[in-house]
């Protein structure tokens, strides 16, 4: 296959939008802004891994070591409320049936639960902090 050198700067340029798109879209869901249930799932699913690493990381660290921590643990937490208030916030009319929204509320308990003990693990080693 021979791309001539105008349809391989189209092509480029089409593939270099779709990053743009794709950034902003990661960025915005981020945020908590237009993300789509699937979007905030894998935001939630990202920083709860991240934080539960940092978390179990904690007792083992210099004084120092665990401000970093701390500050790092409230950097997750700040970014990650937005993302989980608009996945908690997921209306009914989302999901095709009614078994697959029944689903979601056990998903979503379940998540809630997790970042629960997060925030209570968090503020029992701010409370501990040398």
């Amino acid at each position: 296959m021979v791309f001539s050198s105008k349809s391989l700067r189209v092509l480029l340029a089409c593939l270099a939008l779709g990053w743009v798109f794709n950034i902003n879209a990661q960025e915005s869901a981020e945020d908590g802004h237009h993300g789509n249930h699937s979007d905030h799932l894998l935001i939630l699913l990202r920083h709860k891994i991240a934080l539960q690493k940092l978390q179990e990381q904690f007792s083992s660290l210099r004084t120092e070591e665990m401000l970093d921590n701390l500050s790092k643990q409230g950097r997750h937490l700040s970014r990650v409320m937005p993302t989980l208030r608009g996945y908690m916030a997921t209306p009914k009319s989302y999901y095709l049936t009614t078994d697959m929204y029944h689903e979601s509320l056990d998903n979503r308990a379940a998540m809630l639960s997790d970042f629960s003990g997060i925030l209570l693990r968090y503020q029992k080693q701010l409370v501990s902090k040398p």
